[in-house]
């Protein structure tokens, strides 16, 4: 077998239930989706989903964090919903909510200059009263915000101009009844410092790094705990890892770290709950799962804040599995097919056969191959790449997955992935029929020439235990086969089935009784960095196929297709 080996190559690390599930003992289940066509749609579904009646509402900015990011704590406190709107008018979805829930007070939160006076007009038009809490800026109303609830147990203190630290921690703040208040990175603003000046409490929490809270703000705080990461993802995790044992893990919701109306809307819900919110992106930090490993046997249900445009249906997966879903098997799983890269001049690995007058390519890989593909329930392509370009092809994403001899070396485990070994072999040299004898033991070929395949391990092994010969690479075996019967090499190291099927059809060439190996021997299939469901899937199919033989079968009928 071609223990290829690439001496350099720079591979990048980089949802489908159905392959996922059955790796894990125990998935959370997907108990709903919260979501609608915009923002305040989305907000609606949120509060239907916690509410059916309320005395009170909150309402903040469907169009800016800076006001609403404090809301939380106040809404928690008064076992009301949070209601999105627009600057200038109520929106549609709120001015129901009000009249549905027959909601009899509401607290505004911010000024005119987010939400106006004819917002507040409306609302009072329906009977119900206002109360408008703000202040100058949104530091100021932050502390007013504050100031509204009845018993000020802690404190938290984030960056003002940012949302996603804000959100990580709003759920834990509204639960615990802490302000959270707002702050420029250098220094309090005075009004915050005031507040603080009058309150006796011992738990308090700086939400960020010293990049957006800085150190200065410690020495006004009692006892401050920082939760931070070099991201909002990393802070998020923090927030998660701080409170591990105080969450309730019945539900678990999943927001959006990148906006933050969904994310602000669904946190009194956590909050009501006592559930942690996580955050995700496009995909889920390392960092946040991490966190969701660690306690994921216990999530029961998975509940999304927002559609699949803001939190994917593979994001969500992983959550409730505790399985990242790679890039590549989330390819597989869209495209519905397998794509396969095999250099195909390998006999009887992977080779050119013509059947009924049609050029396929066959090999007991590609019957592996197609095994995989069946099990994973999608179709299976082939490219035929040369050996040398084959990770390349893997790490631009133009290849799911490689199977063409390839042995899992300790240099291509710092790249890419590796299936368990499924098939084994030893190295030989094929030599003229003439010099046979001459050329019996490794020291008979110092000064000689041996010619390898470029890329192989029989590259490495000709280097490491034939030093005293001097290599000479070919880029195909048939190139090597050629050089070896027009005498330009003393011998060539193959695999001894390779070896023999060249012998077979060659009578002027011969296997010596040379044996090769090393510590590599062994055959595997080849993922890119990070694929470590699709990994398990490959080994799920290698292991019900060692185990009823079907490999050795594949193997034999391949050297019989090689005869005719």
């Amino acid at each position: 077998m071609k223990k290829r080996l690439l001496i350099s190559i720079s591979v990048a690390a980089v949802f489908c239930i159905v392959f996922l599930i059955s790796n894990v003992v125990k998935a959370a289940t997907l108990q709903d989706r919260l979501w609608g066509n915009d923002r305040y749609q989305t907000n609606c579904k949120i509060v239907d989903s916690g509410w059916t009646s309320s005395q009170y509402a909150v309402i903040a900015s469907g169009e800016g964090f800076a006001d609403a990011l404090c809301a939380a704590p106040l809404a928690e406190q008064y076992k009301a919903p949070i209601l999105l709107t627009g600057k200038d008018a109520l929106s549609i979805e709120s001015k129901d909510q009000l009249s549905k829930l027959k909601v009899e007070k509401v607290f505004i939160i911010g000024g005119t200059g987010v939400i106006s006076d004819n917002v507040k007009s409306q609302i009072e038009s329906m009977g119900i009263e206002t109360t408008r809490v703000y202040g100058q800026d949104r530091f100021e109303t932050s502390i007013k915000v504050a100031k509204n609830l009845k018993s000020v147990n802690g404190v938290v203190v984030t960056n003002g101009y940012g949302f996603a630290d804000a959100l990580s921690i709003a759920p834990v703040a509204a639960q615990k009844g802490m302000p959270i208040l707002l702050t420029d990175k250098d220094d309090l603003p005075a009004v915050t410092k005031e507040f603080l000046a009058d309150k006796s409490f011992n738990e308090s929490y700086i939400v960020g790094g010293t990049g957006v809270v800085g150190i200065k703000i410690n020495s006004y705080l009692k006892n401050p705990v920082r939760l931070e990461g070099l991201s909002r993802y990393e802070t998020n995790a923090a927030v998660l890892n701080y409170f591990t044992d105080k969450f309730n893990y019945d539900k678990v919701y999943v927001a959006s770290g990148e906006s933050y109306p969904d994310a602000l809307s669904g946190s009194v819900l956590a909050a009501s709950s006592n559930s942690p919110l996580v955050l995700v992106g496009n995909s889920i930090d390392p960092s946040v799962m991490d966190s969701v490993k660690a306690k994921q046997d216990k999530y029961n249900n998975v509940i999304v804040l927002g559609g699949t445009a803001v939190v994917t249906d593979a994001a969500v997966n992983d959550i409730a599995t505790g399985v990242v879903t790679s890039e590549t098997m989330e390819r597989i799983r869209k495209t519905g097919k397998l794509v396969l890269g095999t250099s195909a001049d390998y006999p009887p690995y992977e080779f050119h056969k013509s059947i009924n007058g049609s050029d396929e390519i066959v090999g007991f890989d590609i019957e592996i191959a197609k095994q995989i593909s069946k099990d994973l329930g999608v179709q299976l392509e082939i490219k035929d790449i040369k050996f040398d370009g084959l990770l390349a092809a893997l790490d631009q994403g133009k290849v799911d997955l490689v199977i063409s001899g390839m042995s899992p070396t300790t240099e291509r485990q710092k790249h890419v992935e590796f299936s368990n070994i499924y098939y084994k072999e030893v190295q030989t040299i094929v030599v003229r029929a003439s010099d046979k004898n001459m050329l019996r033991s490794t020291s008979d070929f110092k000064g000689k020439i041996l010619g390898v395949q470029r890329g192989s391990i029989e590259e490495v092994i000709a280097k490491e235990q034939i030093p005293a010969a001097q290599p000479m690479v070919f880029t195909t075996i048939s190139d090597l086969v050629l050089a070896l019967k027009n005498s330009k090499v003393d011998g060539v190291v193959l695999e001894e089935p390779i070896a023999k099927s060249n012998v077979d059809a060659n009578n002027d060439i011969v296997m010596s009784d040379i044996k090769l190996s090393n510590e590599y021997a062994g055959s595997a299939a080849v993922m890119k960095k990070g694929s470590i469901d699709l990994v398990k899937e490959v080994n799920k199919t290698l292991d019900r196929l060692k185990n009823n033989n079907s490999i050795d079968k594949f193997v034999l009928d391949a050297s019989e297709l090689m005869t005719y």
